[in-house]
């Protein structure tokens, strides 16, 4: 399994205008890919520019959860939207579930509320082990 911060696509000044998690997804054949972006901008021209969390994993991917991270004081400091891209894949002993996230670096006050969010997360995870363990599909009745 790979985790990559940062993936950018359509952004000039990052990528040159390319779509890197659609070239990570060409250089790692037989990865699933899962690309999730914590931004997305339309320029003038109407174009739209993503940047993300991608998760590239060769096991079976049975669930996907993109969580936006808290954002507090945002206009105070040089900072980006945040998430964490959640992929629960399937191992031979059973379910994986695997975050994947860039924490704020310039805000220490935006870094703890994202690591308390995270914290959080967890703890919902591991409340309800019996869930853990299986996947479900909130599709079925």
């Amino acid at each position: 399994m790979y985790c990559f911060q940062e993936v950018s696509d359509n952004f000039s000044k990052l990528d040159g205008g390319g779509d890197q998690s659609a070239q990570l997804a060409v250089l790692l054949p037989g990865f699933r890919p899962v690309f999730r972006p914590a931004i997305e901008a339309v320029d003038d021209d109407e174009r739209l520019h993503r940047l993300g969390n991608m998760t590239l994993s060769r096991l079976p991917v049975l669930q996907i959860t993109n969580h936006l991270l808290p954002w507090p004081g945002a206009g105070s400091v040089r900072n980006m939207r945040r998430h964490a891209l959640e992929v629960t894949v399937r191992a031979a002993f059973g379910p994986v579930r695997v975050v994947n996230t860039h924490l704020e670096y310039h805000s220490v006050t935006q870094r703890e509320a994202q690591i308390v969010r995270l914290l959080d997360l967890q703890e919902e995870a591991s409340s309800n082990p019996r869930a853990a363990r299986r996947h479900v599909d909130p599709y079925d009745s």
